[in-house]
């Protein structure tokens, strides 16, 4: 019984790294999604 408590708490851990990674991830294509609006804003107020 031991022994599965062992091999549960990593498999757990890297689900919490797997979940942090994604919601980073998320967090910079957002990032980027909104400033690349802004440059494609600011684009077309230039050339207006």
């Amino acid at each position: 019984m031991g022994g599965l408590g062992k091999v549960e708490a990593p498999t757990q851990r890297e689900d919490l790294t797997k979940i942090r990674l994604m919601l980073i991830k998320q967090w910079i294509e957002h990032q980027s999604k909104t400033l690349l609006n802004g440059w494609l804003m600011n684009f077309s107020f230039l050339s207006a």
